[in-house]
């Protein structure tokens, strides 16, 4: 626990950021910022993909959020009958949140940046 603070403490003094920051709070910050970007219909489209992901998240931090962890999100939502098109999409949108959380220095990484959307399959998308 002292070594984490410690670790803070010099990271704080050297201006380099970690992802102590709260998922909720990042969240409505991204969300502001596509309000004022975005149509209104996208913007909707990304609150839905968010309030899938944050209902089945059990971490409330992004430091705590690992590509282990959402690796169990595709097969959890795909067995509730969401197709991989829609999962791709609710992924995808949590982290380009991440992604912009490091672009307005927020953050200092995003941790899922490594996954790779499911295999889009056309017949299933037509249903």
């Amino acid at each position: 626990m002292l070594v984490e603070l410690r670790m803070k403490t010099y990271r704080q003094s050297t201006s380099e950021l970690d992802n102590d920051y709260q998922l909720e709070k990042l969240r409505e910050e991204w969300l502001k910022s596509r309000a004022q970007e975005r149509r209104a219909s996208t913007v909707r489209r990304y609150q839905q993909d968010m309030n899938n992901v944050f209902w089945w998240l059990t971490v409330t931090s992004v430091a705590h959020l690992t590509c282990d962890l959402l690796e169990e999100f595709p097969g959890d939502r795909l067995s509730d009958g969401v197709s991989s098109r829609m999962v791709n999409m609710d992924a995808g949108a949590l982290s380009t949140m991440l992604n912009w959380g490091v672009e307005r220095k927020k953050i200092g990484s995003n941790p899922i940046a490594s996954l790779k959307p499911l295999a889009h399959n056309a017949k299933e998308a037509r249903h």
